[in-house]
């Protein structure tokens, strides 16, 4: 057996997922975007916020969905990111 206990699996690496952060989804509306480039614009700056897992953004609805750790960052922390790139969020 390897070090990790299973057989097969390099001594680096791991069986067991284990998550104690909460991931939480939010979703905001934002009016000014319109474009292509404004997806990638919302997205970059979401991106690069630390605790963010993952930035949807729809076009046609105006609405981008946010997956984040709730110990990391909150709602107020992702809207002045939208706000500071340009594309400030309504409630």
């Amino acid at each position: 057996m390897k070090p990790n206990g299973n057989p097969g699996c390099p001594p680096e690496a791991t069986t067991e997922r284990m998550s104690t952060v909460a991931e939480t989804q939010t979703m905001f509306t934002v009016p000014a975007m319109s474009c292509m480039h404004c997806e990638k614009a919302i997205k970059s700056a979401l991106e690069r916020l630390n605790g963010v897992e993952d930035v949807g953004v729809d076009l046609n609805t105006k609405k981008v969905t946010v997956k984040y750790h709730d110990s990391a960052i909150s709602p107020d922390v992702l809207a002045k990111a939208l706000a500071a790139a340009g594309y400030p969020a309504v409630e």
